[in-house]
């Protein structure tokens, strides 16, 4: 297996390949090998939350916290495998503010933000899996419908999407679908708005 991108790479038992590469400029991303004793023992995967997909658990006591669902979401000690992309994604398709509380979801919503992630990890894996061959590409798009696509309009209501960029992010959702018309501050100008 050749791959100048990839970071690490591994040829799995029934002949598929596993590559990892990094597209940030941070450049975080780490690998580890353990046996199955070894997991268990782990110190950093011991706090590691459940998987979010294919059958994340009950989210309801999972994200109770005073916390905005888009950083509880993100939180890999409450559950594994979402990055802001798809958290964007997610929220969006459960129609949650992505500063709504945790512990403010009620029972409805926290089943229907679990629905969401469900149904969004998978069609991102299934395209995927339908559309990315090898060699990889050097960039590949990501298939977004609200994330980063900030003044398009809004798949669901034509609204148009909004966004809130921070220092090394930038966080997208829809004011008519999730936050009740209301367009959250931009952590980029607020300080100059005064």
């Amino acid at each position: 297996m050749r791959d100048r991108t990839a970071r690490v790479g591994l040829r799995l038992s029934e002949g598929r390949e596993l590559r990892l590469r990094e597209f940030g400029t941070k450049q975080r991303a780490w690998v580890k090998l353990l046996s199955p004793d070894a997991v268990a023992a782990d110190e950093a995967l011991s706090h590691l939350g459940p998987e979010a997909w294919p059958d994340p658990p009950d989210l309801a006591e999972r994200l109770r916290a005073p916390r905005p669902l888009h950083t509880l979401l993100r939180d890999q000690s409450v559950v594994t495998g979402i990055g802001r992309t798809w958290v964007d994604e997610i929220l969006h398709a459960a129609m949650l503010s992505p500063f709504k509380r945790g512990d403010d979801l009620s029972e409805e919503e926290a089943e229907r933000l679990r629905e969401a992630m469900v149904s969004e990890l998978g069609r991102v894996v299934e395209h995927y899996e339908e559309h990315v061959a090898m060699p990889l590409p050097e960039k590949f798009p990501k298939p977004t419908r609200v994330h980063a696509h900030q003044g398009e309009p809004c798949p669901r209501c034509e609204g148009v999407l909004e966004a809130v960029f921070y220092e090394d992010y930038v966080m997208t959702y829809c004011p008519q679908c999730q936050t009740e018309g209301r367009v959250l501050k931009d952590r980029r100008l607020s300080r100059l708005l005064k």
